[in-house]
């Protein structure tokens, strides 16, 4: 089994044991955050887990990732909340579409704000790229994400 499958950081209820770069689904962060109750993907568009990350979260990613691997950041709203049929009380009893786990590598590449490679952080559609405390983002638009998603190309 690849190590960045559907669901491999558990869900808010039930942690992952030994999950990859030690996250769990629906973790919180305080300091240096870059993210809010993001969304992560693999590269075949497949939903990890959520939860907010952090500058360290990002180096772990960066240093950790397979040479065949990414990770992939979309915003809470583009990952979960255009999913929801039906509200409740918390978001994670609320009802989805069965895609919301899988929404596949198209949607994934037009929603993403960030990506991760090995050593590489891409920021998607900024139109420039950026330093974040000391870590560079190269900009790429959203079919060059696919294209890296889909066929492992270079930018």
């Amino acid at each position: 089994m690849e190590r960045l499958h559907k669901g491999v950081f558990g869900s808010e209820f039930m942690p992952a044991k030994n999950a990859p770069f030690g996250f769990q689904t629906g973790q919180q962060k305080f300091i240096n955050k870059l993210t809010h109750n993001s969304g992560w993907y693999n590269k075949k568009g497949e939903k990890l887990g959520f939860g907010d990350l952090d500058v360290n979260d990002l180096r772990l990613i960066i240093a950790g990732l397979e040479p065949d691997e990414m990770f992939i950041v979309l915003s809470e709203h583009d990952s979960f909340w255009r999913f929801v049929t039906r509200v409740s009380i918390i978001g994670s009893m609320a009802a989805t579409k069965p895609d919301e786990k899988a929404p596949g590598p198209q949607y994934v590449s037009e929603k993403a704000m960030y990506a991760f490679a090995k050593g590489i952080a891409y920021t998607i559609n900024r139109g420039r790229d950026f330093v974040y405390m000391g870590i560079p983002f190269i900009n790429l638009s959203s079919a060059q994400l696919l294209n890296l998603m889909t066929k492992g190309g270079e930018k």
